[in-house]
């Protein structure tokens, strides 16, 4: 009978703790207490979800560094409203108050992720203020400057489009004139550049004169030579000019097998267009 008592009554006061919403943790829960300031809540992006509510995640303390706690969906329940816990600054010291589930309308309401609406930021102890995010530690990087709360660069100065003009010379709209005792006058043009004039048998490229390929005017007179001794069963091959390095340049002959039923004929000089000069080899027919 006693034992009968004695549990009703810890089951009553088990019912009464959870109906006013108090959650109670033992001095062992790690993280409660801390005497630095927690790091700002991580962002979460969650969806929402029908008949449950999102518990926040937060920073827990583990030894000598915080560790994050990502948020969770729990059931929601009839007529009561999650309110978030929040570390709490008390005399330089942090403490862990533990969210809890609360009757009524007339509290502050849960956001489905760790954010506050706009114009509003979220506090290290959870809480959205209307006041403008502090300034970010140690001031803007080097070539940055604060605008409000947020580091922009600094606009650069634009180099001017236009060279600067020579010495003796100012500038007036987009052409430079020449000071002369307070009086100005155009600035004088660049000397036209002069067309190069190349020797015969090259061609200018570039301002330069580099030897044709092909030769651009007729060769000379050719040189008639036949040996005075003789080979038998050989025809001698008169030389011709050749063409190199942009000049002509004489080939010497040569005694070539007679071809039986074949006559030999001569290579020449052809103009072509385009003044032009083609060599056509001799050949055996």
């Amino acid at each position: 009978m006693k034992s009968k008592l004695v549990f009703t009554v810890f089951f009553v006061a088990t019912m009464a703790m959870l109906s006013s919403g108090c959650i109670v943790e033992t001095s062992g829960s790690a993280g409660l207490y801390a005497d630095t300031a927690p790091p700002a809540p991580q962002y979460q992006q969650v969806a929402p979800r029908a008949g449950y509510v999102w518990v926040r995640g937060r920073y827990v303390r583990r030894g000598n560094r915080w560790v994050w706690r990502r948020g969770r969906y729990v059931r929601a329940r009839q007529n009561q409203q999650w309110q978030d816990g929040r570390w709490e600054n008390r005399n330089g010291r942090y403490r862990w108050r533990q969210g809890r589930w609360v009757r009524g309308t007339n509290v502050r309401p849960n956001r489905p992720a760790n954010r506050c609406p706009a114009g509003a930021h979220l506090t290290q102890d959870g809480r959205c203020i209307n006041q403008p995010a502090a300034p970010p530690a140690g001031g803007c990087p080097p070539g940055h400057t604060m605008r409000g709360t947020t580091c922009v660069p600094i606009a650069q100065p634009q180099a001017p489009t236009l060279p600067a003009c020579q010495p003796g010379f100012q500038r007036r709209g987009r052409n430079c004139v020449r000071v002369n005792h307070g009086h100005t006058s155009a600035a004088p043009r660049p000397p036209a550049v002069q067309p190069v004039r190349c020797n015969r048998g090259w061609v200018a490229r570039n301002g330069r004169c580099f030897a044709s390929p092909y030769p651009t005017y007729a060769p000379p007179p050719r040189k008639a030579f036949t040996p005075t001794k003789r080979r038998v069963g050989h025809f001698w091959v008169q030389g011709h000019w050749g063409w190199s390095n942009g000049a002509y340049v004489w080939q010497k002959g040569h005694w070539d097998v007679v071809r039986p039923r074949q006559r030999w004929i001569t290579g020449k000089w052809k103009a072509q267009s385009q003044g032009r000069w083609v060599w056509v080899d001799g050949r055996w027919e």
